[in-house]
């Protein structure tokens, strides 16, 4: 213990005679270390975090893909023809989500909802917090029981145990609350919308109907329905594709699915189904910020190398008296871990700072960001990578200070000579490492940079700016006939374009860049598909104006007004995509078109620039737009709608009017998930925005860090030959000669490292693939555009330094030989 205290005593001592060079070393540090503890902090939060399950690896997620549709939901057909026959799961519950009406003394709010069937809470491994989760009889006995979430309990009721027992009034009807989940209980489509499900009801679903498949007329979404399952012990996730697609033979064989629709389910675990790509793009930033702290080690360790040349004399001194290698290579090291612990020390203060500002930075949307924080995980990394860092920086200068040859490196040292081959090159192989690292972090920086680029540059269809959006839900018992959902979002439109500063104002099913929208097949007069290839198109139930609203171009005919009504003709507007795909080389206007199921055909009288709906990299898909008024023609008309509104100025503005308009209508429909269409567009773009950051700010930090390096190996190389260049020139030698000899150095060592570095890249390129869109992960330009730029760098950061060769004063070098 001692000698420890010793040690440490001499260590601190040492660092106080070199204030600059401390202060870098430990700045460099922090840096790398507090980096990695705040994305380390968000990977916890995110994907590391146990999920709110018991028995959550086992869990798995069912959800339908129908062909050309990337997924569509569970119907409780399905659902009770898997329950029967499935061997691989020992539990199947099905969910249904969707958004209900909740009202009372505290006023009327939107919440999501979802039924579930009896195996829901045992499948999660789920009870309540207070009083029950359902039993059997709830799902036989009488209607009417509702278990609510931790969160509703505390923000609507405020914590009252007294809520058990008591009704809620949900779309119009009392329900009696039995139970509350615990704090923290999310659905699995919870975990990427920012807002928990609050409300949970029995499904009654008849538990012995098992009938072909109810597809509504055009067969579209079949609503929100997805299945849950808990994979047998035993059994594998192979196992359980392989069953389902046997199953999906037979539904189809026993008529349950519709012949050609060709049906597969999809399965895959929960954690999956809620982290999908987000997991890899957080493990891609994190094993950045890695390389980052790895460049800082390099850096540290060059660093510790150019101060330990003034050391070689006091070590040998030290050795000649009789020190052991082993005593010297543990001062040497302990005075890395102490720069290690300082610059961890200050790595956690900035992980902090670097957490709230990525507080500002995080998508809202993904999942369990704001339970980031440093806890005792992080600290735990963060002493992992003090110890680890510290050794790293530490331990090529401890070995080469504690070396046996101590005298005769003391000896070339004094003469001025250029020291054992592996003196010269340790710097060189850390500065190569440094170069190649550095390069794979500006590769990707740079292929991301771009590919946001690309996706910025997407044309949506319709113009964001000033435009207020919210989701209008009509409860069923005060709406239950079309014509009154109509005549309330009919007035609803006239009261808003009333007010002073409105442009106009409109309603739609399913907002653009919000809503997933699915597609329903059509029968398009005069048109046969080739190849058996279904004919289908999504569908919009709009009211005149939303075109207008959305700045969506009209490319032929006109849009929707005030004529067309329920009693007057069917008309639809078309996109341009469903013009080119099914009346290539002619004129859609006066054709016709309905959905399957229906007898009805409505009239198209225009054309519409394509939207992009579901996603920004989604081509847009053949759609078709239906009056509002007209929608009931073919299926019952919606009773939940998004209303749109075109404002003169600040969109924002004009939500507490547009509520007034609301309440004075019904004081019993909420508004809600109210938001501008550029808050809108906005969040697709968040994540891609964030990693975009993150990876240009490690570049950033790498290409610095590489050029102190650089600048730093051939500065101590100048240094140490002073003596041999100063006799050279006195011989003759031209100082330019001497220059470019030493450029030439500096370039070869950018140059090794920039061919390691494009040939990791392009090993990792496969990595970066599934987060880009519109360019290649091996895409030349970039490749080349990074290698000269850095290229450029190095050469500057080498020629600085050796212009001091020009500055030798050969006389002064003759004097001290």
């Amino acid at each position: 213990m001692g000698s420890f205290a010793q040690d440490l005593r001499l260590a601190l001592r040492r660092l106080g005679r070199w204030p600059g060079l401390s202060a870098t070393v430990i700045l460099t540090l922090a840096l790398g270390i507090g980096f990695n503890v705040a994305l380390f902090s968000v990977m916890r939060a995110v994907v590391l975090r146990p999920l709110p399950y018991a028995d959550a690896e086992r869990i798995m997620l069912l959800r339908s893909q129908r062909e050309g549709v990337s997924q569509d939901a569970i119907t409780q057909q399905e659902y009770l023809f898997y329950r029967q026959r499935l061997t691989r799961f020992e539990k199947l519950a099905l969910v249904w989500t969707f958004k209900v009406n909740l009202t009372g003394d505290e006023g009327a709010e939107q919440v999501p909802a979802a039924t579930i069937t009896a195996d829901f809470f045992p499948l999660l491994g789920v009870g309540a917090v207070a009083g029950r989760a359902f039993g059997p009889e709830d799902f036989a006995g009488e209607e009417g029981m509702v278990v609510i979430s931790h969160g509703l309990w505390q923000r609507r009721f405020g914590g009252d145990p007294g809520i058990l027992g008591s009704s809620l009034e949900i779309n119009g009807v009392l329900r009696t609350v039995v139970g509350v989940l615990p704090s923290g209980f999310r659905l699995p489509t919870d975990f990427g919308v920012g807002r928990s499900t609050d409300i949970f009801l029995p499904d009654r679903s008849d538990p012995e109907a098992v009938g072909p498949v109810e597809i509504p007329p055009g067969g579209g979404a079949r609503g929100g329905r997805y299945g849950l399952a808990l994979l047998r012990s035993g059994a594998t996730l192979e196992d359980a594709q392989a069953e389902l697609r046997l199953l999906n033979a037979r539904l189809t064989e026993k008529g349950i699915y519709p012949e050609g629709w060709r049906f597969t389910t999809l399965v895959y675990p929960v954690a999956v189904a809620i982290f999908g790509p987000v997991r890899v793009a957080l493990f891609i930033l994190q094993a950045a910020a890695v390389l980052v702290l790895l460049i800082a080690c390099a850096n540290v360790a060059n660093l510790t190398l150019s101060r330990a040349e003034a050391r070689f004399g006091d070590m040998a001194i030290r050795a000649a008296l009789g020190a052991r290698r082993a005593r010297l290579l543990r001062q040497v090291l302990t005075e890395s871990l102490v720069l290690a612990a300082v610059g961890g020390v200050a790595g956690v203060v900035l992980a902090h700072l670097a957490i709230a500002a990525l507080g500002a930075l995080v998508p809202a949307n993904l999942p369990r960001v704001a339970e980031t924080g440093l806890d005792i995980w992080a600290l735990g990394i963060t002493l992992v990578t003090m110890v680890v860092g510290g050794l790293l920086c530490g331990l090529i200068p401890a070995l080469r200070l504690s070396s046996a040859q101590l005298s005769t490196r003391l000896a070339s040292a004094y003469r001025g000579g250029p020291g054992s081959s592996p003196e010269r090159w340790s710097p060189a192989l850390l500065v190569v490492t440094q170069v190649a690292l550095a390069v794979v972090l500006v590769v990707g920086a740079a292929l991301m940079l771009q590919s946001f680029r690309q996706l910025l540059s997407v044309d949506l269809g319709f113009h964001p700016k000033e435009v207020l959006t919210c989701r209008i839900f009509l409860p069923y018992l005060d709406y239950p006939h079309n014509e009154a959902r109509v005549s309330f979002f009919e007035e609803l439109v006239d009261q808003v374009e009333s007010l002073a500063g409105i442009e106009r104002a409109a309603v739609v099913r399913l907002l653009p860049l919000h809503s997933e929208i699915t597609p329903w097949p059509v029968v398009i007069e005069g048109y046969s598909s080739p190849n058996d290839e279904p004919i289908e198109g999504d569908w919009q139930a709009i009211t005149p104006g939303y075109f207008e609203v959305m700045g969506i171009a009209l490319v032929k005919g006109r849009t929707f007004d005030s004529g067309d009504h329920l009693h007057h003709a069917a008309v639809v507007v078309i996109n341009e995509s469903m013009a080119r795909t099914y009346w290539p080389d002619q004129d859609p206007l006066g054709k016709h078109l309905g959905i399957v199921g229906s007898q009805n055909r409505s009239t198209v009288v225009g054309v519409v620039a394509d939207v992009r709906h579901n996603a920004l990299t989604v081509p847009p898909r053949a759609q078709w737009y239906v009056p509002y008024a007209q929608v009931q023609r073919f299926v019952r008309t919606p009773l939940e709608m998004t209303l749109v509104v075109s404002t003169l100025s600040d969109a924002e503005s004009w939500i507490q009017p547009i509520r007034d308009q609301i309440r004075m209508l019904d004081p019993r429909v909420p508004m809600a998930e109210v938001r501008t269409l550029e808050d809108v567009v906005s969040s697709v773009t968040s994540f891609p925005r964030f990693s975009v950051f993150l990876m240009l700010l490690f570049a950033i930090l790498a290409l610095v860090l590489a050029t102190v390096g650089i600048y730093g190996v051939i500065s101590v190389t100048v240094h140490r030959r002073a003596h041999d260049l100063g006799i050279r020139i006195a011989l003759g030698a031209a100082p330019s000669m001497l220059v470019r000899r030493t450029v030439g150095l500096g370039l070869i060592l950018v140059g090794a490292g920039l061919l390691l570095g494009l040939g990791l890249a392009l090993l990792s390129a496969r990595l970066l693939s599934n987060l880009l869109y519109e360019i290649s992960a091996r895409d030349p330009i970039t490749y080349l555009g990074v290698a000269l730029w850095l290229g450029i760098v190095g050469l500057g950061a080498t020629y600085l330094p050796a212009r001091r060769i020009a500055a030798v004063d050969p006389a002064a070098t003759l004097r001290s030989e």
